[in-house]
């Protein structure tokens, strides 16, 4: 059999280009494509507060939910013991009984001069009628007003404020750029006192964030400062006591929320809202 003859850029290519004198395509391509700068765009980085007013009652039981409490109220009651009122009810028919077959005790005769457990459960049950539970229902007006913290006992509450994007005007968590030198943390309780003012008070829970969202400025104003957009940073806080003094919030429903908000922005909130 014949022996076929290699040319001498033939064996280059075979060997993988490790010649003198050549370079592969593929590393030319690489060496060119590191060379070219690489131009990171430029974002603000933001801290947000969502503020939650916790539920100031229970909520209303649905039908299973009353068919479940009260069997359960069943099974407990048949598997308990007695109280310590209703052994008192007992030791009291025991000495009562004593009295009138004259079989009484010194110390049957001196309880008999104390107050009964039926004498203490009269009283309380009179206690109990002159009680005016408060109503579980506001009054309409106070459900409807978006800014009052009194609103909706049985739901969760969370605080939006209207704040300018460009020249668009939106509905937001507390929110702010942060500063030089700032950790997000700061920025965050920065941002409340900005929004609400100093009189408001809230617990923001722990350092680290929660949520993440991020949003393009409008293309004027990424001219305009030559910054891409917003990467924020979403902190948890409870709301304490105090009012916002600020001219644009509502205490909104997370039904509410949805509606006032963008969605992909309600999207990124709900992920950590845990109602």
């Amino acid at each position: 059999m014949a022996l076929l003859k290699t040319s001498h850029f033939t064996r280059i290519l075979l060997s993988g280009g490790r010649h003198a004198g050549f370079v592969r395509p593929s590393a030319f391509n690489f060496a060119s494509n590191a060379s070219e700068p690489h131009i990171s765009k430029k974002w603000d980085l933001v801290s947000s507060v969502c503020v939650e007013r916790n539920p100031i009652i229970t909520a209303d039981l649905t039908d299973i939910e009353n068919k479940m409490q009260i069997f359960l109220s069943k099974i407990e009651l048949e598997q308990s013991k007695k109280s310590d009122h209703e052994l008192r009810k007992e030791r009291d028919k025991i000495t009562v009984d004593a009295l009138k077959k004259g079989n009484a005790s010194e110390a049957d005769l001196e309880q008999a001069t104390k107050a009964t457990a039926q004498d203490f459960e009269d009283a309380s049950q009179d206690e109990f009628a002159k009680f005016t539970f408060a109503s579980r229902k506001n009054d309409p007006t106070i459900d409807e007003d978006a800014r009052n913290i009194k609103r909706h006992l049985s739901k969760h509450l969370v605080l939006l404020t209207q704040q300018k994007v460009g020249s668009d005007s939106v509905w937001l968590l507390p929110q702010s750029v942060r500063k030089e030198g700032e950790t997000m943390r700061q920025t965050a309780d920065r941002a409340l006192v900005e929004a609400v003012g100093e009189n408001f008070r809230s617990i923001v829970l722990g350092n680290a964030p929660v949520g993440f969202y991020k949003y393009k400025y409008p293309k004027d104003v990424r001219d305009k400062r030559g910054v891409e957009g917003a990467k924020v940073f979403f902190f948890k806080a409870i709301y304490q006591e105090g009012e916002a003094s600020c001219k644009d919030f509502v205490w909104a429903t997370k039904e509410e929320l949805g509606k006032k908000t963008k969605q992909d922005y309600f999207k990124s909130v709900d992920q950590f809202l845990l109602f």
